[in-house]
């Protein structure tokens, strides 16, 4: 898992190709993707992911478990699609007692017009959408809308001390091309996935993605590996994926809060010991910064 990660050496490619190998970085927070990229990329300077969040070679979006990620272009294409089930999932968690109630069609078709003009930020998009539905409260408007259209955050959002709002524009309309096909998405998803996280089990999978892909994976039968782990589990994974040695050296590296290598297995002892993760992993869903020694969660730090 390190050494997919590039945690044991940084990688000296370029920063579009590192992100597409890790499956995207969780960017919930503002600095996170920042410090993750900072312990894999060779030479990583923060200028280098506004210069590419910038030419729309990566966008910042929610995708995997309702989160906020930065992810390739084309990864969000293919991906997005497969994740809408988990969005709406979470728009009904959120809003129980409302959702049954918004015109979700009218909603869609209403906050596609407005965001394919220009940007919006979600109190604009509130403030807009309320005559779609007069009865909705605000923060139920712009989730909904959030939820059901594919939108991306447009620079300077996400940028290390940028202090504006931010504002939403979509998917299509920013990068200039459609939506993959979900069935195809979801076969890319499990390949990507085992390139940055395997071999796994379909639990991690599922717990990494929000949802299951047990259809996908069958697809792939013929493409993947089965693998015995010491836990009697099955580990799936790609043929050709590096399996590194056991005695390698693993250098400390410093993880942000929310680091997808903490939240991307559904045992997450493999690299967080069980006896720390209450101290990690907090109420709420928090994830605190962390560092590795050997390769596994050894403390917290902060700045």
């Amino acid at each position: 898992t390190l050494a997919r990660q590039h945690l044991l050496k940084r990688n000296p490619h370029d920063l579009v190709e590192l992100v597409e190998a890790l499956c995207g970085l969780n960017a919930q927070d503002v600095y996170q993707p920042y410090i993750s990229l900072w312990g894999r990329l060779q030479g990583f300077q923060k200028g280098d992911l506004e210069k590419a969040l910038s030419e729309r070679r990566l966008v910042r979006a929610t995708l995997f478990r309702s989160t906020l990620h930065i992810v390739s272009a084309k990864d969000y294409l293919l991906f997005r699609p497969v994740i809408h089930p988990v969005l709406l999932r979470a728009l009904r968690s959120f809003f129980r007692s409302e959702v049954d109630r918004l015109p979700l069609e009218d909603l869609e078709r209403a906050a596609l017009e407005l965001t394919q003009k220009e940007p919006r930020t979600f109190p604009e998009l509130r403030r807009l959408l309320h005559p779609v539905a007069p009865e909705a409260s605000p923060p139920a408007l712009s989730f909904a809308a959030r939820a059901i259209l594919s939108l991306v955050q447009v620079p300077p959002a996400g940028f290390w001390n940028s202090r504006r709002p931010p504002a939403y524009v979509s998917a299509e309309h920013w990068l200039g091309e459609s939506l993959a096909d979900p069935r195809e998405g979801g076969r890319q998803l499990v390949l990507r996935y085992l390139q940055a996280f395997g071999p796994a089990t379909l639990a991690d999978l599922t717990a990494f993605a929000g949802l299951s892909l047990r259809e996908r994976v069958s697809e792939l039968k013929n493409e993947l590996v089965e693998l015995k782990g010491e836990d009697g589990k099955t580990y799936l994974d790609l043929p050709e994926a590096p399996l590194v040695e056991e005695e390698i050296p693993a250098p400390p590296r410093f993880l942000p809060p929310w680091d997808n290598l903490l939240l991307a297995h559904a045992d997450r002892a493999r690299v967080l010991p069980e006896e720390y993760r209450p101290r990690v992993i907090l109420k709420g869903g928090r994830v605190q910064a962390t560092f590795l020694l050997d390769g596994f969660v050894a403390g917290l730090w902060r700045w």
